[in-house]
């Protein structure tokens, strides 16, 4: 049956591909798994080594940042890079990176990033050596339910983690802090002194294991820290934008250190680093400058409001558009939540978009922005062709929630502004 499930794994991914259907991230394992339920165990026990990055915000990064860091030191690696992280996704990547036959060829590592919900179910499956444990906090509550049902699901499936992981999580989240206590596993810690990121559970008298401290955010396209570890340390200039990525960094420095990277060739190939799809993404059409940020939670959503807010000029404008389809999360009350009152001093203007735009228009209304500097447009083409047209020098910083940046990364496809990107379907 594996090798039935392979070939119209595999058929289905020439069918994605082909027919311009997802390119493949979904719909092979989804075909596959219903034919052969097993069939992550069988292909990933072939890899000699795993990781797996979980958490509500970061994956994306974080899993790149290890990706970049252990392939320019030399390892062949298979990385589901497309975002699509159920069970699905990682075996559509396994079976495009497999033979017709099952054989994973020279992969000497594989890095997964997992949906919060489903890390119990993948965690037994994958049977990876090192985790990562970025934060937790509120997201699609219509899916996931509140925060304390998915932090005990994670620590019984740690608990019962036979093989015991390396697992690495993070200091400054408290509900995440939480799992430094349990027994019999090998933990290290990261965190971020002096942090102003917001978290639903802050921890008390954390300790790091490797941390960092801020010197300056200059403009959004690098961050300058000082980070130590085990009595080293060292001034670095990322190529990252917010707080948070900090913590995205030190972790994948700890991931890729501790699987074979050198401190050297880690510090060496940061500055190669780009960022990754829909995480503070730039783009130039023409003379003008696109900015786009996924935001799909309130937590994740206020902090790049903070961050961003130091920023935008008044000359700019701020695209926000909120979509409540199943893959976004039915239920928009986040947006309450949200801090979009950090951006009452901005002086420029806003529009937004989406299937739930009227409630974004009337949450910025809420938070203080004068009604004449916010628009309602029906469609994403139309609010960028209209800025495309101005004749100024602003930026346009698009906010999308997940379907909306899908739809965005289509338009752009489709009036050849930038190449495809991959996703779910």
């Amino acid at each position: 049956m594996l090798y039935i499930a392979l070939f119209l794994g595999k058929l289905a991914y020439l069918f994605s591909r082909l027919f311009n259907k997802g390119g493949g991230s979904a719909l092979p394992g989804l075909i596959a798994l219903k034919i052969y339920p097993n069939l992550i165990q069988k292909l990933i026990s072939q890899i000699p080594t795993n990781i797996l990055v979980t958490g509500t915000n970061g994956k994306t990064t974080t899993s790149s940042l290890i990706a970049h860091f252990v392939t320019n030191s030399g390892h062949t690696i298979i990385h589901n890079t497309t975002g699509s992280n159920l069970a699905r996704g990682v075996a559509s990547h396994l079976i495009s990176g497999s033979s017709l036959f099952g054989n994973m060829g020279k992969i000497d590592l594989g890095i997964w990033e997992v949906d919060e919900a489903v890390f119990p179910q993948l965690l037994i499956q994958i049977r990876p050596a090192h985790v990562v444990v970025l934060n937790l906090s509120r997201d699609q509550l219509d899916r996931y339910g509140e925060t304390d049902s998915i932090i005990k699901k994670w620590k019984s499936a740690l608990e019962k983690a036979s093989w015991k992981p390396h697992v690495y999580i993070n200091a400054d989240d408290g509900a995440v802090y939480s799992l430094h206590s349990l027994k019999n596993l090998d933990v290290e810690t990261f965190g971020v002194l002096d942090s102003t990121v917001i978290w639903e559970k802050k921890s008390t008298n954390p300790h790091f294991d490797i941390q960092a401290k801020i010197i300056e955010q200059r403009d959004i396209s690098s961050i300058t820290i000082v980070f130590s570890h085990n009595g080293y340390g060292k001034k670095l200039e990322l190529p990252l934008f917010g707080e948070y990525n900090v913590y995205n960094f030190l972790v994948a420095y700890l991931v890729a250190q501790n699987s074979g990277t050198s401190r050297e060739s880690i510090e060496s190939s940061i500055a190669s680093f780009s960022s990754v799809f829909g995480r503070m993404e730039r783009l130039l059409l023409g003379k003008k400058e696109l900015i786009i940020n996924l935001i799909k939670n309130p937590v994740g959503a206020t902090q790049v409001i903070h961050s961003l807010s130091k920023f935008i000029k008044k000359e700019d404008t701020v695209l926000l558009i909120l979509n409540d389809k199943l893959a976004d999360g039915t239920d928009v009350s986040w947006i309450w939540d949200t801090d979009f009152e950090k951006l009452q001093s901005f002086k420029g203007t806003f529009i937004a978009v989406g299937t739930r735009k009227s409630d974004m228009a009337l949450r910025l209304f809420y938070a203080g922005i004068a009604k004449e500097k916010i628009t309602v447009v029906d469609e994403i083409s139309r609010s960028i062709t209209s800025f495309l047209d101005r004749d100024d020098k602003g930026r346009l910083f698009i906010l999308p929630t997940y379907t909306a940046l899908l739809e965005l990364q289509t338009y752009l496809k489709d009036n050849d502004y930038k190449q495809k990107h991959w996703h779910e379907s």
